[in-house]
């Protein structure tokens, strides 16, 4: 699937983790049941990729 948003990913020092930013809607104010719930699909999908790298790596 093709998306027609863009995600800027950046490490964050203070935080210890990698903040996503999607410009189309960096103007738009989220409430927390929003970020509750793209925390967890965040959290799922990064499980994910996780658990898939190694194969890519051979590890």
């Amino acid at each position: 699937m093709i998306s027609r948003y863009s995600m800027i990913i950046q490490w964050s020092d203070e935080d210890q983790l990698f903040l996503v930013t999607i410009p189309e809607f960096s103007d738009r104010l989220i409430s927390e049941e929003v970020i509750e719930i793209l925390y967890n699909f965040s959290h799922n999908n990064c499980s994910t990729v996780m658990n898939i790298l190694p194969s890519f790596f051979g590890n």
